[in-house]
């Protein structure tokens, strides 16, 4: 192979964040999640990847 790859992978803060989510929310009421997504700023472009 050469120095230069030819596929990247780039994982941004908030494609990691939405992952803890379910660790994070356990024992937490649903109305207690509008506040916790907001509190990991996440950004819905980088979701939707």
């Amino acid at each position: 192979g050469s120095e230069y790859p030819y596929r990247v992978r780039i994982r941004t803060g908030s494609f990691t964040a939405m992952s803890l989510i379910d660790k994070i929310s356990r024992g937490l009421m649903v109305a207690d999640l509008i506040a916790l997504i907001a509190s990991l700023d996440v950004d819905a472009p980088e979701i939707d990847r």
